[in-house]
């Protein structure tokens, strides 16, 4: 069965059941949850089915060319038919791209956005509307942010107020509060996540378990669904989604998002707002510092 189009007012997971009703979440029991991993003490627990994942084929500017390895895929909910996505050409920096899907369902016409001359521009986040995006300069480890005018992007501004770290990880610019905003930071010798409360202070998205690193973290509009990658310590990457029953609650522990049919690392997940479908970024098997992009969807049973 196809995804149906739902929202987490109301939601049915393949292998565990959510409903929110005035706010309340009626119980999976450990029974219900048996394949939902990890089952703790939270009142509920959130599995994720995917059919078989496609690779998306994305081609830059008029030449058409190619490209043999882009990450972290990001789109704004407004306008799904647009990409953001980065890519390191020639062995140069890694840039910022943009690319708009054809009548193929491919993405064409990618043309960079965002440069950094002093280094690396990576883990793209476009906001919902698709006119804000954010990144980390990785050689100062910054978070910065870009806006769009027409077909214009203005010149990178950085967000210190989103911390520090040997690796950081950008928000999702999204509308209204910003303690929906979870953004990751690697400082303890593991990456966490974190947000700001409404006073601005910061305070730990505490995900992260015994894994190495919580980050690439994804929040929905409605800041009801986390989605980010744990690095384990075998050195492998899964995806987790993490569900709470209203936007001022605390984040639970995530589910593992069902295994998209590859040994290779699979990261930075983003998902569409009614979590039906997913992009994420996976490891070529045969050249590990090259990283493809695929496209799955949800099926319910």
């Amino acid at each position: 069965m196809d995804c149906l189009a739902v929202s987490l007012v109301a939601l049915s997971l393949t292998g565990c059941s959510l409903f929110l009703d005035g706010g309340e979440a009626s119980p999976c029991s450990d029974e219900d949850c048996a394949d939902a991993a990890p089952f703790d003490d939270r009142d509920f627990c959130v599995t994720l089915d995917f059919g078989q994942p496609e690779k998306i084929e994305i081609r830059l500017g008029n030449a058409g060319d190619e490209l043999d390895s882009a990450r972290h895929p990001s789109f704004p909910e407004d306008n799904p038919s647009e990409i953001f996505f980065s890519h390191r050409p020639n062995q140069d920096n890694r840039r910022i791209y943009t690319a708009v899907m054809d009548d193929q369902g491919d993405f064409v016409d990618g043309r960079v956005i965002a440069d950094l001359p002093s280094g690396d521009a990576a883990f793209p986040h476009v906001s919902p509307d698709g006119n804000v995006l954010r990144f980390t300069g990785r050689s100062d480890e910054q978070i910065y942010e870009i806006t769009r005018d027409g077909d214009d992007w203005s010149e990178p501004v950085p967000l210190p107020e989103y911390g520090v770290g040997d690796e950081v990880y950008p928000p999702r610019p999204l509308p209204g509060s910003s303690s929906f905003e979870v953004y990751g930071s690697k400082r303890t010798g593991k990456s966490d996540l974190y947000s700001l409360d409404p006073d601005q202070d910061e305070k730990l998205v505490d995900v992260n378990d015994d894994a190495l690193g919580a980050l690439y973290p994804w929040v929905s509009e409605d800041g009801l669904a986390l989605a980010y990658s744990r690095r384990q310590m075998s050195g492998d990457e899964e995806m987790y989604l993490a569900v709470r029953i209203t936007p001022d609650a605390s984040w639970p522990k995530g589910d593992l998002i069902a295994p998209l049919s590859s040994t290779e690392k699979e990261i930075h997940p983003w998902l569409s707002e009614d979590l039906c479908t997913i992009y994420f970024s996976r490891q070529d098997s045969e050249s590990p510092n090259q990283y493809e992009i695929y496209r799955a969807q949800r099926l319910l049973q």
